[in-house]
């Protein structure tokens, strides 16, 4: 019995709501039709300022005293140079004597000078610049009023970001025709920030030019939302060819989980920043690879990992010889009793591999670099030949150029650790690794935490079998709070499908009970420390999972069962399966399939 083909295997994304994520690859992809959320906009944190109640002029005055205040006008009248005021520590207070600073003199330029420290090692301490801004000067000197060369230039400080930036600012000074041209000639001359016009009234207006508004478009942050399709494609290699064909960093992607390689898989993405023309560019290059993008729509935030529904899998299981009784009562079991919560082979790596993901990732925690570099460059069984006699060139030979030389395009890690190794000298073997993208280093070290959650999960679940007993770590799926259960009455109010295991952590804690100090021995005999294992935050994960909306239909004509079911985020319907057929031969069964995802 198995499943081998990649339509065998399908795994859709459901949303927050409940829905389904699907894509016809048959259907064009459109531009979202949606407008931008407001909340999307924002691309930095606003620190509002107020006017006090006092006025700006006495907030100066309590602020600095009547010495500073005197030299800060006498900056803004032109009668010395400069001026440089303490800066306070609090970025709040610092923006707020800027703004008071800008509002009583609006021809000062603040520039912030950061501490320094020179060869003798004396130290001087932050400050605020204070100086006439030049595009006054400039424009003061061009005859142009001084009421309006303030404006002008409090309208240049807010920038092509502010919401009246496309209203542009009108002149109040009236002009006479050759006085106008004097004004269009003098702004052409001072800036190429700013472009004049005659308005109807002849008079002036000042608007932010096109590059500049240009720019305001570029800064400002959107996202856009869409569906991405992929058959029989191993997901960062789908993130990284996306990435390529839109031009942009794979960080500008964010999803709420990985999913499976050999299946036909569909779920969200969110791209920060990206054009959706761009993203339709990219979907007719990435179609012969196998993927297709569609449903495009502005959204107001990007994804976070786990911020879904979980999946919806169908899957076919070929060459079924048991009989419809004999399958109806395996999966009727798992129905209403579910499975061990197990990592999949995916997150760890298969077992048939010499090395498999999970070493790389108990390498990274030991903080061996130069372990996990040879891990990454020994040749496998399951890679293709030319990756195969590239990474045995290297071994045999440490020539970094020839390896390179006889990599395919597609060994993007194998590329990133050996051009480390170039840059950086022949046993800079960390540097090397750390020139692997965060996401990559990440998923090795997600591996170790996988095999140790594996590891301790299943002394759990032999230790105390299906009950909840007092040490036990409980979710409250209201507050997803994680506590421990004090006593056997406490265990009695406490509901199995909320028991956790930690995924360690520098966040997390572990059960009270014999588990706990299993999960330090499975670490030491791993040659990790609690120290290393901690480099990440950690996580909970349940040690039980029950299915929903589990159903199936047998064809005993053609040997098949086809079984749809949904699973939480994180959870893999190849532990499923597993509990269904654990019976028979694992590997057979679900030969072809890598597990599923999150």
């Amino acid at each position: 019995m198995q499943c081998g083909r990649p339509d065998d295997f399908q795994v859709r994304e459901v949303d927050e709501a409940g829905h389904v994520v699907d894509l016809d690859p048959a259907q064009s992809p459109a531009l979202p039709m949606n407008a931008i959320p407001e909340t999307a906009k924002k691309t930095s944190r606003a620190i509002e300022v107020t006017v006090p109640d006092c006025g700006w002029e006495a907030f100066l005055l309590q602020r600095l005293g009547d010495s500073a205040c005197a030299n800060v006008a006498a900056v803004a009248a032109g009668t010395i140079g400069s001026y440089a005021l303490p800066s306070p520590d609090n970025l709040e207070d610092k923006v707020a004597l800027s703004k008071a600073i800008q509002f009583v003199y609006p021809a000062l330029q603040c520039d912030t000078v950061r501490a320094s420290t020179n060869d003798a090692g004396d130290t001087t301490p932050a400050s605020i610049a204070l100086s006439l801004d030049p595009l006054y000067v400039k424009l003061e000197k061009g005859g142009l009023a001084v009421d309006d060369c303030k404006r002008i230039v409090t309208f240049l400080v807010h920038g092509p970001l502010a919401p009246s930036a496309e209203a542009g600012v009108r002149l109040q000074q009236e002009l006479t025709k050759e006085a106008r041209t004097k004004v269009h000639r003098l702004f052409a001359s001072a800036t190429a920030c700013l472009v004049t016009k005659t308005n109807a009234a002849q008079g002036i207006d000042v608007y932010f030019s096109p590059k500049m508004l240009q720019r305001r478009k570029r800064k400002q942050q959107f996202y856009v939302q869409f569906v991405l399709q992929k058959v029989n494609v191993d997901h960062f290699s789908a993130l990284e060819a996306l990435a390529r064909a839109a031009k942009t960093p794979t960080s500008s992607f964010t999803y709420a989980g990985t999913k499976d390689k050999r299946a036909v898989t569909t779920q969200r993405l969110v791209a920060q920043s990206v054009a959706p023309s761009v993203l339709l560019d990219a979907h007719a290059a990435l179609a012969p690879m196998g993927l297709a993008v569609g449903h495009l729509a502005y959204v107001a935030a990007p994804l976070t990992l786990g911020q879904s529904g979980g999946n919806q899998f169908t899957i076919r299981l070929r060459n079924v010889e048991e009989s419809p009784e004999v399958v109806a009562a395996a999966f009727a079991s798992v129905a209403s009793t579910g499975f061990i919560n197990y990592f999949g082979l995916q997150r760890v790596g298969s077992p048939l591999q010499s090395v498999r993901t999970h070493h790389v990732g108990q390498a990274l925690f030991q903080q061996d670099y130069a372990h996990a570099f040879s891990l990454l460059l020994t040749a496998s069984e399951h890679d293709t030949p030319g990756l195969a006699a590239a990474k045995t060139t290297f071994t045999a030979s440490r020539d970094v150029n020839a390896a390179l030389r006889a990599l395919p395009p597609s060994a993007v890690t194998e590329r990133a650790v050996l051009m480390g190794l170039k840059r950086h000298g022949s046993d800079a073997y960390e540097k090397a690794v750390l020139n692997l993208p965060h996401h990559r280093r990440v998923m090795y070290l997600h591996a170790f935490q996988s095999l140790l959650f594996n590891l301790v999960a299943s002394h759990r679940v032999a230790t105390y079998g299906a009950n909840v007993v007092a040490g036990d770590l409980v979710l409250d799926p209201a507050t997803k709070n994680v506590r421990v259960v004090a006593s056997a009455d406490d265990a009695t109010c406490c509901d199995l499908n909320n028991v956790v295991l930690p995924l360690f952590g520098s966040h997390t804690t572990v059960p009270t009970h014999a588990v706990g100090d299993y999960y330090k021995q499975v670490l030491d005999e791993h040659g990790i420390s609690e120290d290393q294992a901690k480099q990440l935050k950690g996580a909970y994960r349940r040690v039980f999972c029950v299915p929903k909306d589990l159903h199936w239909t047998q064809d005993t004509e053609d040997a098949t069962v086809t079984v749809s079911f949904q699973l939480p985020p994180g959870s893999f319907a190849t532990m499923l399966l597993r509990e269904v057929l654990k019976n028979m031969d694992f590997d057979a069964t679900v030969g072809g399939t890598d597990d599923a995802t999150d």
